[in-house]
């Protein structure tokens, strides 16, 4: 089968690395189906679409969305059903939030829920091979004006079992390139805590007693994807950016990983942490494993918008001393901000300021 993909990443700063089209293509690659992706980092006319989508001479097309870019997603799947009989899917973390929405759209045959490495290799299989597809976890369903909402799958257990994701779908090199040569890992999926504002505690609901929501993979897998990736692209990579959403929520990972990282490689990397879940002995593992930089989620520096609006629970003197301690052992610190938040006045918003004038940061 062949599977063309497309991914809205418009005036994202020349497009990005998505995990999720290149994980799914991994499992489909591995599978013997073949994957194009059609990265969309500009506005495409329909003269312009439809051409392309004519050169991959697809039997199936994916899209992957984000909400700010799902407006694209509707008008580029409208224009590629009036030009062929395809079926077309979406999936993404749009997707996953707002099902409901997403398949009212009149051009949209198949709507992908949560992780879509098995489900869409599912459906894929099915298709080549003419068997029904329309009980496939995961996967919401148009047929006929009716829809079929099927239940959702457990959450892959061990993610060492899955394939590293295709680079090479998102022509890499040249990703590596426009991006000073960072690399992206990513260590885990989910993360422990429960802010607020953070699609995380949606997705824990989604997948309530469907398996643990945080995963790690093992060290060793991590660090053979590091040495698959530095290996493949030679000297183009010159850092490594670890996207885990909190990267040290588990010291005994991290301990095990520092130890490991700094034997193998001295490639610089960097990393999100969050200010309750470090400290000196764990600051310090990651200067000497390598690592130069961390981004702390500030967000505000009012207590008050902290716990009861964003639902987290830490004070200023944490936050203040962890990213002390991060400055004193000589890692570089940047910040995450909100500003324009619920119930958020002036005042509170100068306390942000102030807190990151106190915290003074490398970058914000």
């Amino acid at each position: 089968m062949k599977v063309l993909f497309l991914y809205p990443d418009i005036w994202a700063y020349g497009g990005g690395f998505h995990y999720g089209i290149a994980y799914i293509s991994a499992i489909l690659k591995e599978n013997a189906h073949q994957v194009h992706l059609l990265h969309i980092t500009k506005e495409l006319s329909k003269k312009e679409l439809t051409q392309k989508v004519r050169e991959s001479k697809p039997d199936i097309v994916c899209f992957s969305s984000t909400t700010n870019q799902h407006s694209y997603v509707e008008l580029y799947a409208s224009w590629i059903k009036e030009a062929f009989d395809l079926p077309i899917v979406c999936g993404g973390i749009h997707a996953t939030m707002c099902p409901d929405e997403v398949l009212s759209c009149k051009s949209l045959d198949i709507i992908c829920v949560g992780e879509g490495e098995y489900p869409i290799l599912d459906l894929v299989t099915a298709i080549e091979e003419g068997k029904d597809w329309s009980n496939i976890y995961n996967l919401w369903i148009k047929k006929d004006g009716e829809y079929r909402r099927n239940p959702i799958r457990p959450l892959i257990p061990d993610l060492d079992k899955l394939p590293f994701p295709d680079r090479e779908v998102f022509a890499y090199q040249k990703l590596l390139r426009r991006r000073g040569g960072e690399a992206d890992i990513l260590a885990g999926r989910g993360c422990p805590y429960n802010c607020a504002y953070c699609s995380n505690q949606a997705l824990r609901e989604i997948y309530l007693a469907k398996g643990g929501y945080v995963r790690k993979r093992s060290v060793r897998n991590v660090l053979d994807e590091i040495k698959t990736v530095t290996n493949r692209y030679g000297g183009l990579v010159r850092r490594i950016n670890i996207d885990d959403d909190t990267f040290t929520a588990y010291h005994r990972w991290v301990r095990e990983f520092c130890d490991s990282y700094k034997k193998e490689f001295d490639y610089p990397f960097y990393c999100n942490v969050r200010a309750d879940t470090v400290n000196r002995e764990v600051l310090t593992l990651l200067k000497r494993a390598g690592c130069d930089a961390v981004r702390f989620g500030i967000e505000s520096g009012n207590e008050w918008l902290q716990e009861n609006v964003l639902n987290r629970r830490m004070t200023k003197e944490q936050i203040i001393n962890a990213t002390k301690t991060a400055h004193e052992v000589g890692l570089k610190v940047y910040t995450y901000n909100i500003i324009g938040l619920p119930f958020e006045t002036p005042s509170m918003i100068e306390e942000t300021i102030e807190l990151n004038r106190l915290i003074s940061p490398t970058g914000i």
